[in-house]
């Protein structure tokens, strides 16, 4: 990731996960533009990564779920991922600018 800068440790936590943790899954994602204007995302992550990942992305889903109906069960999780990378960010702006 190019524009890394120092974060200094918070207790928060994101989706009931510790930002700390959930801080390094911006070091492992890789973002790709497709021709089609659509994005491809994708890591390889640690465990502990990984694992506080996925209970912070139920956490969120279950919290933007409005109606079950909308959203399929892959779309409401991309919706909860967005959620999850937007609140790590403003995070470690909140920590960066403290």
């Amino acid at each position: 990731m190019a524009d890394t800068f120092a974060i200094t440790s918070t207790t928060a936590l994101i989706g009931g996960e510790p930002f700390d943790v959930l801080v390094r899954l911006l070091d492992f994602m890789q973002v790709r533009r497709k021709p089609s204007g659509w994005y491809d995302v994708s890591a390889t992550l640690p465990r502990d990564v990984g694992g506080s990942m996925v209970l912070a992305l139920d956490v969120i889903a279950a919290e933007i779920r409005t109606d079950p109906e909308l959203r399929t069960p892959e779309a409401l999780r991309a919706d909860a991922f967005v959620e999850l990378v937007q609140r790590i960010s403003e995070e470690a702006r909140r920590v960066h600018t403290a």
